[in-house]
């Protein structure tokens, strides 16, 4: 198991939220979400409009890896207001660095969804069990 920068906060669903000098959030896929064994790379992955705003919990976009597909879900409530390009053409940067690729950046609505999320030592318990 990858170390869990302890800089973010993480949602059950494994998503991190990154609360940025700017007062932005930017959002990714942990480690156990981005790959789940040495054979699972990224191949798609959808990224949000920007402009669109996405309640905590509300399923963003689809993603797709070798072995497995699924939804991926915002951990904090707000507005789109950047999305990282470079994963849409490569998104197995994903799964090679999840804790140094972000999926996009959001205003938050309020810092109560972010205080709400788990911090890297309850996130870590959580994916132990």
């Amino acid at each position: 198991m990858a170390n869990v920068p302890a800089d973010r906060r993480y949602a059950r669903t494994g998503e991190w939220a990154r609360w940025e000098a700017d007062g932005s959030v930017a959002v990714g896929f942990s480690a156990p979400l981005a790959k789940e064994d040495s054979r699972d790379d990224m191949l798609v992955l959808g990224l949000p409009e920007v402009g669109r705003t996405i309640s905590a919990g509300e399923e963003v976009e689809s993603w797709e890896s070798v072995l497995r597909a699924g939804y991926y879900y915002n951990p904090v409530g707000g507005q789109v207001t950047a999305v990282n390009e470079q994963v849409s053409d490569d998104p197995g940067d994903v799964s090679f660095d999840p804790y140094g690729t972000w999926i996009f950046k959001l205003k938050p609505s309020s810092r109560t969804d972010f205080d709400d999320l788990y911090d890297a030592a309850a996130y870590t318990a959580s994916i132990a069990e």
